[in-house]
């Protein structure tokens, strides 16, 4: 018993380890896809609000200059892509790398984005996000120290 017992958890877990290494290597080539969709329509002129549905623009702030008082929330809403708004309170750089992580992984980034007027505009795919609390990491690719962090969640 203790031997057909042994040799059924390894199958399990030999199983397990080969869907987790097939499922993975889908998502990637997906994720990859919307990555480079989403840089194009980055590039394009994302300044006239009026385009966008009022519950897809989300404005936000670095943490930093957020009071203590607690995480900005926001509803995920019906639109298939979202505005996001960020305020760069110091330009160092023409351009910049957003990351955006979820429980410590990165799971989406952006690179080259424009700065205009102390802010940066980022349409992004409502289909990354899920209810929870997310962080976006934005950088100077020229520097190692010039991160600028916006934490927010979804209901």
């Amino acid at each position: 018993p203790f031997v057909w017992a042994s040799a059924a958890l390894l199958l399990l877990s030999f199983a397990g380890i080969a869907s987790w290494f097939l499922l993975g290597k889908s998502r990637p080539a997906e994720v990859a896809a919307l990555e480079k969709r989403y840089a194009e329509s980055n590039k394009g002129d994302l300044s006239d609000l009026s385009k966008f549905s009022p519950d897809a623009v989300k404005t936000v702030f670095p943490t930093s200059l957020r009071s203590a008082d607690g995480n900005r929330k926001f509803i995920l809403g019906a639109s298939d892509e979202l505005l996001f708004r960020l305020s760069v309170p110091f330009e160092t750089s023409a351009s910049y790398t957003l990351t955006a992580v979820r429980d410590g992984v990165p799971f989406f980034e952006l690179r080259d984005l424009k700065p205009s007027n102390g802010e940066i505009r980022v349409l992004l795919p409502r289909s990354i996000f899920r209810s929870g609390r997310v962080t976006f990491q934005l950088q100077d690719p020229g520097s190692t120290n010039s991160l600028i962090t916006y934490e927010f969640s979804f209901e």
